[in-house]
């Protein structure tokens, strides 16, 4: 039985709240976030002593391993932390948002021996790994074109009801490093690395330090092309669409699921999408794929294994990120 700690008690704690309840092999032991008020009513709701100081719950005896869901910008310090205390750590996305600090945390994990993930839950989907086959079987062929598109929207009171949300020092960037990882990470997932990248960014709609707004181009070492876009600007918000063609047959993923299929071999498929989405609203989204992802990492802990979302692969998503970011700047 792995006995977790909370560090973090906002809206996204939700998912790994209901992901630890539901498994056999995990309880929550303790929640901690430095705001007294949150610490405290999440404890009396899930029945859990509450601290309000990492370094007490680090210390407190009373846990294995942590999910920290606190800002972006404290991820990276909180999984040092975590490993220095001989904690296995669940980490929100992004691990870090600076490349200095990604190292550091790669660092402290690989000196610690312990096990940790970084949310990226869409890779756990059913239609992902389906797709993943598919692209690995070489069914498309050569891949030749990808579009990953994300037009979301945020509410102004979004970014003004949070004192981290949008900044430099605790975001990292906006709405491609917020946002956007998880599709960027899809991409990355399933179409492999990029060789050269453009990038242009703005802020056209939110009174924000980082971007609303991002385009982007780029080659794939596979000698496809590509372009993404990633915005907190567009109302009402669609859904996020990533489309992979190649020279023998092209696909469609809304969300988590494949909506289109068309081989030449014949095989096709066209499906409606179902569920809850965060194209406006952040927390409508299902945390059946959390449950999963910690059901992978529980099972790297018994069988002492890597999980699908290790920190190679952050790694590399993150690479693509700064990378993005860097081009953008340049402009």
């Amino acid at each position: 039985m792995i006995r977790f700690g909370l560090i973090g008690c906002g809206g996204i704690s939700r998912g790994h709240i209901y992901a630890i309840g539901s498994s056999e092999d995990a309880v929550l032991a303790a929640v901690c976030d430095n705001d007294a008020g949150k610490a405290e009513s999440f404890g009396a709701e899930l029945d859990v002593p509450y601290y309000t100081d990492v370094a007490e719950l680090f210390s407190s005896g009373l846990i294995d391993a942590v999910a920290i869901c606190a800002p972006s910008g404290l991820h990276a310090g909180l999984c040092i932390q975590a490993f220095e205390n001989d904690l296995h750590v669940v980490c929100e996305k992004p691990l870090a948002i600076t490349r200095g600090s990604l190292r550091d945390v790669i660092d402290a994990e690989k000196k610690s021996g312990k096990k940790l993930t970084i949310i990226s839950q869409l890779r756990y989907a059913d239609d992902i790994q389906r797709v993943k086959k598919i692209i690995e079987e070489g069914k498309l062929g050569k891949m030749t074109m990808v579009d990953l598109s994300m037009k979301y929207y945020r509410e102004p009171q979004y970014y003004t009801g949070s004192n981290w949300r949008g900044t430099i020092a605790m975001d990292g960037g906006g709405a491609l490093i917020n946002q956007g990882i998880h599709g960027l990470d899809l991409l990355r997932y399933l179409c492999g690395d990029a060789t050269y990248v453009r990038c242009i960014s703005k802020t056209l709609v939110h009174p924000l330090e980082a971007e609303d707004t991002l385009s982007a181009c780029f080659e794939f070492a596979n000698g496809g092309l590509g372009v993404l876009t990633a915005t907190t600007s567009c109302f009402p918000g669609q859904t996020r669409r990533l489309e992979i063609s190649g020279s023998e047959g092209s696909l469609t993923i809304t969300e988590d699921r494949l909506t289109y299929l068309e081989l030449k071999n014949g095989e096709s498929l066209r499906a409606d999408l179902s569920g809850d989405y965060g194209t406006s609203d952040p927390l409508k989204i299902s945390h059946e794929l959390h449950k999963r992802q910690y059901e992978d990492f529980l099972a790297s802990i018994s069988g002492d294994r890597s999980t699908l979302c290790n920190s190679s692969e952050a790694e590399k998503t993150l690479d693509l990120l700064f990378a993005l970011y860097e081009a953008a700047a340049a402009v």
